[in-house]
């Protein structure tokens, strides 16, 4: 009988081998600071447990709330675009082992990111899509709202307009402009306008 026990008890641990918990490095393909709308890769790099993992990103502005960019997958890499306000970020990861999802590792890095302006001004950036530009506009008051138009050159019937997005007399505006044709000369400028939708002012 006492052999039968002991026999048991052995089994048993040999079924549940330990894992020790997990360390992950993340690293930027660029150091910061970096503009608004610069294409940045997040490598993330686990040890210790199986030797499996897989990954789950966040980032949001220091102070804000958390957001999960990329959830739990075996990709290594974050792609991330700073599209909206500078300010400093926080990049985190999770790294979880997966024999054992219970032993997970975690890391943030702050990643600053600085206004797309043109010595303080308006300003129009490419970026990875030929037809798609970012428009950078300095800030504007608080309690007015702001849209960017754009038209062909040497057109004034036909504009085209992005949303608008509220100001707050802080941070730059950030706007992508889309649905250009190629090839073509197009003039943009940015409109501010009141709570009633009056026009206040342009640049």
């Amino acid at each position: 009988m006492r052999y039968r026990i002991s026999f048991c008890a052995v089994l048993a641990l040999a079924a549940a081998p330990a894992f020790a918990q997990l360390s992950v490095t993340l690293t930027p393909n660029i150091s910061p600071p970096q503009m608004v709308g610069t294409p940045i890769v997040f490598t993330a790099a686990a040890s210790g447990g199986s030797g499996n993992y897989d990954y789950q990103f966040t980032a949001n502005l220091t102070a804000t709330r958390v957001q999960i960019k990329q959830d739990f997958n075996t990709m290594t890499q974050f792609a991330w675009t700073p599209s909206v306000k500078e300010g400093t970020y926080t990049i985190g990861v999770v790294a979880r082992d997966l024999a054992n999802k219970s032993f997970r590792g975690y890391m943030t890095t702050a990643f600053a990111v600085t206004p797309a302006l043109n010595a303080g001004g308006q300003a129009i950036h490419k970026t990875t899509h030929p037809l798609v530009v970012l428009f950078s506009a300095p800030p504007c008051p608080a309690g007015q709202n702001e849209r960017v138009i754009f038209l062909k050159a040497h057109q004034t019937a036909v504009k085209s307009t992005t949303n608008s997005q509220s100001c707050d007399n802080v941070t730059s505006m950030n706007y992508y402009i889309a649905g250009m044709y190629p090839s073509t000369a197009y003039n943009m400028f940015w409109e501010t306008t009141d709570k009633s939708g009056n026009k206040v002012s342009t640049g």
